[in-house]
């Protein structure tokens, strides 16, 4: 992982026991379209206007629901219950008035709950699976992983200390999981002789561990999702989670660039976000490097070009691959490279996400 291959211990210790203190912003997306509102009222506003719709719906903490099964891991109160458009309900088949279905729902802490909200027209069924962990809990396992992964090095005995001393804090073992769950992919991913898994099923562990982590408003399960979104490219996903930190400066560099809205050159200009970030503890090595690349000064590009091409020939995931790819198009370019600039614009061009900036680059610099 990032800290641990280089053995910076007191950078480790300075930057992961503040995991539970950092303060988090809040925005509110529309599923629908790209726009991010400042409050759920300016949400609500754009969600009835630009999308209408007859079906009910229900919004949990500003965010719409899906009719999939949704795990609620945090708790609520009635105020940040919504419902709109219905105007009959059903909780665990017991009828329910529509005005007290946000106070039952808050009283839920592990259970499954099958919400049923209806109108005229039409019905929609929605799985809530509460797992409410206590805030105790999950600071509990917070403090248990600064006071276990403060080493040069992640392996098996310290994931398997981690998860035994986790274990007495039983509301909260979904995150606990989910952090774990990470860590094994990236002793899969770095390919460590402590690792039981193939390299190719650190896909199937990130996954898992975003999946079990998103719903965990905590700086430490946002910044876990915000590495993966980043290393599967997606850039956008990845900035949303990380907004302040390096992870989010790079995804923000990479979007900009595949969006094809600004040169490197002038995204080169912003000052680069402070090293000192908890993203530095806990990545695996190559996405640190790319994240440390890709966040430096322009001046300094050329000196990593070296490094750059010696990772690039050596990596194995294509999610890394097509980064770097990016990244040596955009630092040959500063060095009126153009040939090698066209060589790597052009493996990219066919591919989703990347044809955009591909396709610019092939035509600015042929």
């Amino acid at each position: 992982m990032g800290v641990w291959h280089t053995g910076d211990n007191e950078y480790l210790r300075t930057n992961i026991h503040k995991v539970a203190t950092v303060p988090l912003t809040r925005e509110f997306p529309c599923k629908y379209c790209k726009r991010v509102f400042a409050s759920k009222e300016e949400l609500f506003d754009h969600r009835f206007e630009s999308h209408p719709t007859h079906r009910p719906i229900l919004f949990l903490h500003g965010d719409e629901l899906g009719t999939t099964r949704v795990l609620v891991t945090r708790t609520f109160n009635a105020n940040d219950i919504d419902l709109r458009m219905c105007d009959h309900a059903t909780i665990n088949n017991e009828k329910v008035d529509v005005k007290f279905v946000p106070s039952q729902l808050a009283q839920f802490r592990t259970d499954i709950c099958r919400l049923v909200l209806k109108n005229d027209s039409v019905q929609a069924v929605y799985t809530l699976d509460f797992r409410i962990a206590k805030d105790e809990d999950l600071i509990g396992i917070e403090d248990q992983f600064v006071r276990i992964f403060n080493g040069p090095r992640l392996d098996i005995r310290v994931i398997d200390e981690f998860i035994s001393a986790s274990s007495e804090y039983r509301s909260a073992i979904s995150y606990c999981d989910g952090v774990c769950a990470y860590l094994y992919g990236v002793l899969a991913k770095e390919r460590s002789p402590d690792s039981t898994l193939p390299y190719n099923e650190y896909v199937e562990k990130f996954n898992i561990s975003v999946e079990k982590l998103a719903s965990y408003e905590r700086p430490l399960s946002r910044t876990i999702c915000s590495l993966i979104e980043f290393h599967f490219n997606h850039f956008l996903n990845a900035w949303k989670l990380a907004k302040g930190k390096r992870v989010g400066q790079a995804a923000a560099r990479f979007a900009a660039l595949l969006e094809n809205k600004e040169t490197l050159t002038d995204i080169w200009e912003t000052t680069p976000v402070s090293g000192d970030s908890l993203d530095a503890s806990v990545s695996d090595w190559e996405t640190e490097q790319i994240i440390r690349w890709i966040t430096s000064r322009k001046e300094d590009l050329p000196k990593y070009l070296p490094e750059v091409e010696i990772l690039f020939k050596g990596v194995e995931t294509r999610f890394d691959h097509f980064k770097l790819r990016v990244l040596l198009a955009e630092i040959y370019a500063l060095e009126d490279d153009y040939k090698k600039v066209l060589l790597h614009a052009k493996e990219l061009r066919n591919l989703p996400g990347f044809r955009r900036w591909a396709t610019s680059i092939i035509r600015r610099h042929s």
